[in-house]
């Protein structure tokens, strides 16, 4: 490994140790807020007002238990009504560390283990804050096509930067558009000013189209394998946290009819891979 990867390594350990503390830290503040606070419950009869505000009870903590499904929370959330397309999103961190423990013991596979926990769970957060929305169907017209309420306003939103970028302003705003507006001045800064970049992957979000998150899952080193070796070994994470991609397990590839790849259910899975991965 050379090393300026080695050092690099090193420093991301040490970063993935202590985001599973801070990881578990949030899931456990959350989960008080879950069973402590008094949260209204959803009526049948509620107007789109109401809808928006009971959704916003959970936003702001909920996500905070994406990698800690247990069967308590998992029933509360259903008391709620949250849906199984919401809750499928929600995936045990032992069951992702797992994964990424058995990938740094591939030979001749290496990878920084804390950016690809990063990804995964940017990836399965963002899955689960859109799922919450279009659930509880806050969807809206926008440019006479149905959307979701964070969508028409990501777009509103940056279409107000850009007028006022325009004409050289700063306009007044209240404190959750300071927010967003610092939060996307960092991105743009961090992207190098790549404002097309940035306003495309917010909108790609508000689409729970992920495909950002899961980019970082390609950036690996290899030495004395092929890429088509990871991208074998990558067939159970991805089996696990893309629920809505279908990934074959053994049995179900070989009792499809004609089964493709000569019914070779590795380069199945390659195949796969290579395509989320890849977009190819």
């Amino acid at each position: 490994m050379p090393l300026e990867i080695k050092l690099q390594y090193d420093l991301d350990v040490t970063q993935y140790e202590n985001e599973i503390k801070k990881l578990k830290h949030k899931a456990e503040i959350a989960k008080k807020t879950l069973f402590a606070e008094q949260l209204f419950q959803f009526e049948d009869n509620f107007e789109p007002d109401d809808k928006i505000e009971f959704v916003n009870q959970f936003l702001y903590f909920v996500t905070d238990l994406v990698l800690f499904p247990d069967i308590e929370i998992r029933q509360k959330l259903r008391e709620y009504r949250f849906s199984n397309s919401t809750l499928k999103w929600f995936i045990n961190l032992e069951d992702v560390l797992f994964e990424l423990d058995r990938l740094s013991k591939v030979d001749g596979l290496f990878f920084l283990p804390n950016s690809w926990l990063f990804g995964i769970q940017s990836h399965l957060e963002s899955k689960v804050f859109v799922s919450i929305i279009e659930s509880f169907e806050l969807n809206s017209i926008y440019n006479n096509k149905e959307t979701n309420i964070i969508f028409e306003d990501f777009s509103k939103r940056f279409r107000r930067r850009e007028y006022n970028e325009q004409k050289g302003q700063t306009p007044k705003s209240d404190w959750f558009e300071n927010i967003i507006n610092k939060q996307i001045d960092i991105l743009e800064k961090t992207s190098g000013n790549d404002k097309e970049f940035v306003k495309n992957m917010y909108l790609k979000f508000a689409q729970a189209d992920t495909g950002f998150f899961l980019e970082i899952l390609n950036a690996f080193h290899v030495e004395g394998i092929p890429k088509n070796k990871v991208y074998l070994e990558l067939f159970p994470l991805f089996k696990l946290i893309l629920k809505d991609r279908k990934l074959l397990s053994e049995d179900e590839f070989l009792q499809e009819e004609n089964a493709p790849y000569d019914a070779d259910y590795s380069k199945y899975k390659i195949a796969r891979v290579r395509k989320i991965l890849l977009k190819k």
